[in-house]
């Protein structure tokens, strides 16, 4: 993958993965993982959960979670 066609914030988006994803396995799978990617990071907090995460005004997207689950297991 050559990182300097895509400035850092082309990174949150799944357009250069998919394009490596592409170009390494073929059209067909790469247009697969592509979908793939965007069906996970939707489906990975169930509604309910999401529900109770802004109940006690926790993130709600996964990525802000994980983040937060590892600032938890830093402290005491």
């Amino acid at each position: 993958m050559n990182t300097a066609e895509f400035d850092f914030a082309d990174f949150d988006a799944d357009i250069p993965y998919t394009r490596y994803f592409m170009d390494t396995l073929g059209d067909s799978i790469g247009i697969h993982t592509r979908n793939t990617l965007r069906i996970n990071f939707s489906v990975i907090i169930d509604p309910i959960t999401r529900d109770i995460l802004l109940d006690l005004k926790q993130p709600t997207n996964i990525i802000d979670v994980l983040l937060y689950a590892n600032t938890l297991l830093v402290g005491n």
